[in-house]
């Protein structure tokens, strides 16, 4: 496992409380629910041990006291790390005595975030931001810098509190992930939470799409992206291929690039001309 410095698939980052609408709920706040009794209502093991194995780095955004940082720690063993992220070094201070009380100190990292930049270029496989994400001035900017993070098989954990975020104002979040490369990976279902389960978007699939795949190829055998053929061009070529006709590039028509096939040569810009 490397350092988290060289970037490692085998941490867990966390991110604690890093900015409401307007201020910083003040850590001190923290204690009223971020002790012994929350166990009762999450349990770190039962939430997260489906996503998280031994041996990975994980990120954890709005570690706050390090409630799910120290539940983490132990999912991920010895050979695993966690790195806490959050705005108030008061937090991570109670973190750290925390972790070394439970004896996971040396699985933690903390890190210090400025309000509008988590600070991270490691690679994780698994990120947590439990009720933190309507915190956040601009959730747009946040989830595109943990879209760079995440790994291309991990996953994304969102949790909201119901009693604070409403179900409408939970499914425009889930939009903006959407509109920046994220989709659905089923949830998690968390008391008194909203939750979801993210993946970073698959690109998209241009064998699925006859159009495309005609223009990616058009492309290819020209060597340039700027000759893009027009529509018509396109369901010319897409009839033809239908047909199973054979295809060859034309060296000898002056003029656009253009494909014969079968002694029909169609130019770039859907007129059909025979020679």
């Amino acid at each position: 496992m490397r350092s988290l410095e060289g970037g490692s698939a085998n941490n867990i980052l966390t991110a604690g409380s890093l900015v409401l609408k307007n201020h910083v709920c003040p850590w001190r706040h923290a204690y009223l629910f971020d002790n012994f009794l929350r166990r009762l209502v999450h349990d770190p093991k039962k939430i997260l041990q489906t996503y998280v194995r031994p041996g990975m780095t994980v990120l954890d955004i709005g570690c706050g006291m390090g409630f799910f940082s120290i539940g983490m720690a132990r999912l991920v063993g010895s050979h695993g790390r966690v790195i806490a992220v959050d705005l108030q070094q008061e937090m991570l201070d109670v973190l750290r005595k925390r972790a070394a009380g439970a004896g996971v100190g040396s699985r933690i990292q903390t890190h210090h975030c400025a309000p509008d930049d988590l600070g991270v270029t490691s690679p994780v496989d698994f990120v947590l931001a439990f009720w933190m994400i309507h915190e956040v001035p601009n959730p747009t900017r946040l989830f595109r810098q943990i879209r760079t993070l995440l790994n291309p098989h991990g996953h994304f954990l969102i949790a909201e509190p119901k009693f604070h975020v409403s179900s409408e104002k939970f499914h425009e979040t889930l939009a903006l992930a959407k509109k920046v490369g994220w989709r659905s990976a089923g949830d998690a279902p968390i008391r008194l939470s909203r939750s979801a389960v993210l993946r970073v978007a698959a690109p998209k699939d241009t064998r699925q799409d006859p159009l495309a795949r005609a223009r990616a190829m058009l492309q290819r055998v020209s060597g340039s992206s700027k000759r893009v053929p027009t529509q018509a061009g396109l369901n010319c070529l897409g009839k033809l291929g239908r047909r199973k006709l054979s295809t060859k590039v034309s060296k000898a028509h002056p003029g656009p690039f253009s494909i014969r096939q079968n002694r029909v040569l169609i130019g770039i810009h859907g007129s059909d001309t025979r020679p």
